[in-house]
């Protein structure tokens, strides 16, 4: 039984490994560690993931504790495990089956399997549930992390704090690379050498974020929240999470062509333009995608109200970076 329970275990950690040591894929492997009393199994595992982001083994021991407190719920099939709409005062990871997102803004549906997360944005914002999650038809489980115990791991454990934001990060870009293709050719190092370069940037409901007619700060990535696109006072396309812009400006060095304007809440990273050329200088394919979508915009004006896609998968937000 312990060598069954060591396999999957294992399998679960190189599925994290695969993943870029993504949160969602460790806490599963830490738990499924924990579970059979695997305990300096799950250790290695989190000081490895500690040190590849050049953090200290203290980090690790935060991760393996998130996991161990991290509750296990299961679910029917057609369960709803949330509701849009509820308050939300934890997030998910899931641990077995697959659990179904049905988002009420976008109309979006997401089908999320072990190791996908949800419901960070909302716990992060103290905002309501944007999507209701239901289980799928063979059941499922979840990892459910409530705030206070997220604020107390991270406050009892030095580094983990760090090392959650660097997780979190870490995903967007993979999430990014898997959907938009322009940071596909981003592996390991160099990925997390770009990562460093961004800057996490927020804004208040109705904050211009690009102005048009002037030059974009930056190039900007969406990473929670929503943004309009306007011009003229009109609304051109609404942008969710995953989504890119201020490339234009940045890449054609030219003033940006429409406004880009906060919808509630809205977290970004910015990579500002002397570090987005010094990035791309080296990575010309990544640029030649990114310009690529900068000619298509600048010569395509979207019906009203078009949703920009957002990147795949599982969370869109996992930050996990609770307010002090």
């Amino acid at each position: 039984m312990l060598d069954a329970v060591r396999r999957g275990a294992q399998q679960a950690a190189e599925d994290a490994r695969a993943r870029h040591y993504a949160l969602g894929p460790v806490l599963v492997a830490l738990r499924l560690y924990a579970n059979g009393g695997l305990e300096d199994e799950a250790l290695l595992l989190a000081k490895r993931c500690a040190a590849g982001f050049g953090l200290e083994a203290t980090a690790g021991t935060g991760l393996v504790a998130l996991a161990r407190k991290a509750k296990h719920l299961h679910f029917a099939p057609g369960e709803i495990l949330v509701r849009a709409g509820e308050r939300a005062d934890n997030c998910f990871v899931v641990f077995d089956g697959q659990v179904a997102l049905d988002f009420v803004t976008t109309g979006r549906v997401s089908l999320l399997a072990s190791g996908d997360s949800f419901g960070e944005a909302e716990l992060v914002r103290a905002s309501p549930r944007q999507a209701t999650a239901v289980a799928g038809e063979g059941g499922a489980s979840v990892l459910r992390l409530d705030a206070a115990v997220i604020t107390a791991v991270q406050q009892n454990h030095r580094g983990v704090r760090t090392l959650l934001n660097a997780l979190y990060r870490e995903r967007v870009l993979a999430g990014l690379g898997c959907n938009e293709g322009w940071l596909g050719g981003l592996q390991g190092e160099q990925r997390r050498s770009l990562l460093a370069r961004f800057e996490e940037r927020r804004y208040r409901d109705g904050d211009r974020i690009v102005k048009g007619g002037e030059r974009a700060e930056g190039f900007f990535v969406l990473i929670g929240g929503e943004a309009s696109v306007r011009r003229d006072g009109s609304e051109l396309v609404r942008l969710v999470p995953g989504a890119f812009f201020g490339e234009i400006s940045v890449v054609e060095g030219v003033p940006a062509t429409a406004d880009v304007v906060a919808v509630g809440g809205v977290e970004t990273l910015c990579l500002r333009p002397n570090a987005f050329h010094a990035v791309m200088s080296v990575h010309p394919d990544q640029l030649d995608e990114i310009a690529a979508v900068a000619r298509l915009r600048r010569g395509h004006t979207p019906p009203p109200i078009v949703r920009a896609r957002a990147f795949r998968g599982a969370a869109d937000n996992f930050v996990l970076d609770l307010p002090e």
